[in-house]
């Protein structure tokens, strides 16, 4: 999926069902400091070298994050609440290496 950046992170699927996915995205690509890539969101907020903080890749089930650190929690934090009023509930699942 991101095979610029080997995975190194942590990883998060968010599964949930949304009716707007092109309203949703457009939400999430507002978040601070994001950017649209050919993958999808680099967010960068604290991040100074190749790695962002964060990645989210958007599907129609739901969306994969992964935290690479500096201000990457406080982004999923953003992603979640961006999820507001866009679907009915979310089921959060750390991947495992």
């Amino acid at each position: 999926m991101w095979e610029k950046f080997p995975t190194v992170g942590t990883e998060y699927r968010l599964s949930f069902t949304c009716t707007d996915l092109p309203a949703l995205s457009a939400r999430l690509q507002r978040l601070r400091g994001a950017s649209v890539t050919t993958d999808g969101i680099e967010v960068r907020r604290a991040a100074t070298g190749a790695m962002p903080d964060a990645t989210i890749t958007l599907d129609s089930d739901g969306l994969y994050f992964c935290d690479f650190g500096g201000s990457g929690r406080e982004v999923l934090g953003d992603a979640i609440a961006a999820l507001l009023g866009h679907v009915d509930s979310v089921r959060i699942a750390l991947l495992e290496p």
